[in-house]
């Protein structure tokens, strides 16, 4: 970990370009990007983790009060997950900001976010942040940099943001006069109303919903034979308003372009057709006349819809309205794949779920793999075949539906931001692991959510008590699940379950793992996949397995005593006589001490340069440390650059840190300050250690932190 420090003379402000190594949480997982600043009350201009900027003015926050950024890793993105919507799909990371408990922004902050690619021929980006309630709104005035692909942008509050890629929305006002207007959505696109179309002054919309072609490559070749007609398709416009009647009391006249890949020549009535979205959502051609010209295409509503334009065989178009339907029901579905990993070691048993493309599934398998898991590839296959409850055997099925039953495609079809529940069953529980503290304030909760947890454990108590005297709720409690998100920008989004046995039988046992999605029309669960673990009785025994203690080793059999040797008596040597001289006062104001000596106190153990390296390794937050110990900014910035000019890492700073504290502090006041500052900082365990070992008179060791 690196630091690079310039000081401005015009601006008094402190640049620090903090360059981090990640902050791993698992030795076989993914990195999790994070870093701390204390800006104090002069400010300061930081990098952040992947190419961002945070800019704090002079006085925005208090002299010890600390920020924290983190890039949300991707086992904790379910819990930070924006609400998508369907014209809507996230297209950075996901950033979580975190200041001191009861610190505020005293002015606005100046941000610098990085985002991904989007397509800007359809989409518009947005940022987005989480208000005071904890709902995600967007964020008023911000500006992209699609050179440095960061979105500029100024905060009063740090909390949660994130950059949203949204469908673009042209949006233009209609009085009753009538107008003409043309779009800059999309060439060639306009809207003609005639006077009195409207009663009133109205605000219209217009939207473009892209054709994945891809897609449509795909479910044409699963449906061959009703695409048998079918040539090319333009994309989704959609027209809405804002008017209380859904009907115009006069036609409204819209020009569409039509695509180029349609041909060059002018297009034939007879193969084209325009087809809208009924209130129903089945697809129909519109019946009035339609005027076709080379490049656009033009027809007469009285109500605004979703259209688009199709083409087929001469004579064909009602086969449009077939196609229509998969079309626009797959267009936006991307194939999925649903992995779970495992890794069971002797007192540790481990599995991971995770969602992920087609194209990026081996990928990730060979990630994974890599780190030493194992994919499970027992799979338990749902019986989706229908053919006994359609058809029933007393009785012939009628000719009508006496067609070719498709089976289900075994492939996972899901949508941007698609959430994906799953839940394990079986003879074991998840084990209640306490992470690594990184900072204390990410420890502290505010009053709101103290009061949340105390009201939902006295409701748990009054429902235990209603229940032990037979009252008992009626309603049904929802079934909890896990849930995995899909995003298409991130490689893959996954979560992972420490697990052990719930009983110490040795016996074979097995854990399912059902994978459920919500059926779009009628948003119940279904079960998409089911994965099985198969466990043995060794690894039960295994994991249960304690060593016997070593038996004590024989005791010695004593030694002989020896003999007593017997000494021949010595004669005394004769005593001398010394002169007294305590009565004379010549001799004691000769030999007694003017001034009593003071008492040089002897330095702690704990103060040694030894046992002040292995405490600068544990708490590395040397400049954190050193606002907690009132050393001055000259001395800081001083160590700073001493630091880069020498390529010292963080523990050596912490080091020079500690030694130059210990200089300029008396050495009866040095333990009791260091474990005040330690305490200060969040970081009450290193103080209690460093007390500990004070009392015993013992240096601090690596040990002492490995327990």
């Amino acid at each position: 970990m690196t630091s690079k420090m310039t000081k401005t003379k015009t601006k008094k402000t402190i640049s620090v370009d903090i360059k981090l190594k990640p902050v791993v949480k698992e030795k076989d997982e993914e990195d999790s990007y994070s870093c701390e600043m204390t800006p104090g009350k002069k400010g300061g201009d930081y990098t952040l983790p992947l190419n961002g900027k945070i800019l704090f003015l002079g006085n925005s926050l208090g002299r010890r009060d600390l920020v924290r950024f983190e890039v949300v890793s991707p086992w904790q993105r379910h819990n930070h997950m924006p609400v998508l919507k369907e014209s809507e799909k996230l297209c950075s990371e996901i950033f979580v900001f975190k200041i001191s408990p009861g610190a505020r922004l005293k002015s606005n902050v100046t941000l610098e976010l990085p985002y991904y690619e989007a397509d800007f021929n359809y989409y518009d980006l947005f940022v987005k942040t989480k208000d005071s309630l904890g709902q995600w709104v967007d964020v008023d005035d911000f500006q992209l940099d699609n050179a440095t692909q960061r979105a500029h942008f100024e905060a009063s509050y740090l909390d949660t943001f994130a950059v949203i890629g949204r469908l673009k929305i042209e949006t233009f006002d209609i009085s009753p006069a009538g107008c003409i207007y043309n779009a800059k959505i999309a060439k060639y696109t306009s809207a003609r109303f005639p006077k009195k179309a409207t009663e009133s002054a109205i605000m219209c919309g217009i939207q473009i919903y892209p054709v994945n072609h891809d897609r449509l490559h795909i479910t044409k070749s699963e449906n061959q034979q009703i695409f048998h007609d079918f040539i090319a398709i333009s994309d989704f416009f959609e027209f809405k308003h804002n008017g209380t009647k859904l009907d115009f009391k006069r036609a409204v006249t819209l020009k569409l372009p039509v695509p180029d890949y349609f041909g060059d020549k002018e297009q034939n009535a007879d193969e084209i057709a325009v087809l809208e979205k009924t209130n129903k959502g089945t697809w129909q051609i519109i019946e009035s006349p339609i005027k076709i010209t080379r490049q656009t295409l033009s027809f007469d509503v009285r109500q605004f819809s979703r259209y688009c334009i199709g083409k087929c065989k001469a004579q064909r178009q009602k086969r449009l309205e077939e196609v229509l339907p998969l079309i626009d029901e797959n267009n936006n579905k991307i194939k999925s794949e649903l992995l779970t990993f495992i890794k069971f070691e002797e007192k540790r048993w481990r599995f991971l779920t995770t969602v992920t493309t087609k194209p990026t599934e081996n990928k990730v398998r060979k990630k994974w793999k890599e780190w030493g898991w194992k994919e499970v590839e027992k799979i338990i296959e749902e019986n989706n075949n229908n053919e006994e409850k359609m058809f029933p055997r007393s009785r012939r099925a009628p000719r009508y539906m006496q067609q070719e039953i498709k089976p289900l495609s075994k492939d996972l079809e899901l949508l941007e931001g698609q959430t994906v529940y799953f839940k394990y069953t079986g003879e074991v529980k998840e084990v209640e692991v306490k992470e690594k503290r990184q900072n204390l304030e990410e420890d502290k909760k505010d009053d709101s959510e103290r009061y949340a947890e105390n009201m939902e454990k006295e409701t748990d108590e009054i429902k235990d008590r209603l229940g032990a005297i037979g009252i008992k709720k009626e309603e049904k409690e929802e079934e909890k699940f896990e849930e995995l998100y899909l995003v298409t920008s991130h490689e893959n989004s996954y979560r992972h379950f420490e697990i052990e046995p719930l009983a110490t039988d040795e016996k074979d046992m097995t854990v399912k793992i059902n994978f459920h999605t919500n059926d779009l029309a009628t948003q119940a669960k279904r079960v998409a996949k089911t994965v099985v673990i198969d466990i043995t009785a060794k690894m039960v025994h295994d994991y249960f397995y304690v060593e016997p203690e070593p038996e004590p080793e024989a005791e010695p059999e004593p030694e002989p005593t020896p003999e007593p040797e017997i000494i021949e008596p010595v004669q005394s040597p004769r005593s001398m006589k010394f002169r007294s001289f305590e009565g004379n006062e010549s001799f004691m104001r000769l030999t007694t001490p003017k001034k009593n000596v003071p008492k040089i106190p002897r330095e702690s153990k704990v103060m040694t340069g030894r046992s002040l390296m292995n405490l600068a390794r544990e708490i590395e937050q040397g400049l954190t440390l050193a606002v907690y110990l009132d050393i001055p900014d000259s001395s800081i910035t001083g160590i700073g650059f001493d630091a880069l000019s020498n390529g010292l890492n963080l523990v050596d700073v912490t080091y020079k840190i500690l030694l130059l504290w210990k200089r300029k502090i008396k050495r009866e006041e040095q333990v009791d300050s260091l474990a005040e500052s330690l305490r200060q900082m969040g970081r009450s365990d290193v103080a209690d250690i460093l007390i500990e070992r004070h009392k015993l008179n013992l240096e601090i060791t690596p040990e002492c932190f490995s327990c």
